[in-house]
């Protein structure tokens, strides 16, 4: 059962990328700081670490749900920090309090159009797969403009400018 969440996830990146925007870093949301609650900087991406993510209206048990997350290792770009709670932005643009227990270091990212995954980061490399929009990538290592990522049973290089999540070098 496909969820209302990552239909309204795949059409909102595919609106965006009609329109010509480009995939947002954390650079170009604001400069990098280091958190007092965590000591990592601040904003970051991050990934779910579990299938099962509920995404709160506030930083605490008692705020209602306003997104039930059922995709591990979706990338989230972490805005601001409390207590044992993480402000997230999602691909889609939405943002809510998730537990930070809920959240993952692994890189990982998804392909916000169609895109091709090569043997090696040139643009005239071999093809190992034609990637839709949507595709959830980890991230294995980071090249100038391209990065090397898995999926299912492949692996290869993919542009930068093609994806949303942990891209930055």
């Amino acid at each position: 059962m496909v969820s209302v969440r990552i239909v309204s996830l795949f059409l909102f990146v595919a609106s965006l990328w009609q329109l010509g925007l480009e995939p947002v870093s954390a650079q170009q949301v604001q400069a990098a700081r280091v958190s007092h609650i965590s000591g990592k900087t601040v904003p970051r991406f991050e990934s779910l670490r579990y299938d099962k993510v509920n995404g709160r209206a506030g930083p605490s048990l008692n705020h209602p749900i306003k997104w039930h997350y059922s995709r591990e290792g979706l990338p989230v770009l972490i805005l601001k920090e409390t207590e044992g709670w993480r402000y997230v932005r999602d691909p889609a643009g939405d943002e809510v309090w998730v537990h930070e227990r809920m959240l993952s270091p692994m890189r990982t990212a998804v392909t916000t159009g169609p895109t091709l995954m090569r043997v090696k980061p040139e643009q005239d490399a071999r093809s190992v797969a034609r990637l839709h929009e949507g595709v959830q990538l980890e991230i294995l290592e980071r090249g100038e403009d391209a990065v090397r990522v898995s999926s299912g049973r492949f692996r290869g290089w993919v542009d930068t400018d093609t994806l949303w999540g942990e891209t930055e070098r």
